[in-house]
């Protein structure tokens, strides 16, 4: 399991796209076996 936590929605889609983690999708997807989002606001 794995928590991550952002300011904002421009923070997500920001993390989402970074061209860093885009090179490394190969790999995750040859490592983990399922992602599930579950976005939850605080407060």
């Amino acid at each position: 399991m794995q928590l991550l936590r952002f300011p904002d929605q421009e923070a997500v889609d920001a993390y989402l796209s970074d061209p860093r983690r885009i090179a490394m999708l190969p790999e995750r997807d040859r490592v983990i076996a399922r992602t599930e989002l579950f976005p939850v606001r605080l407060g």
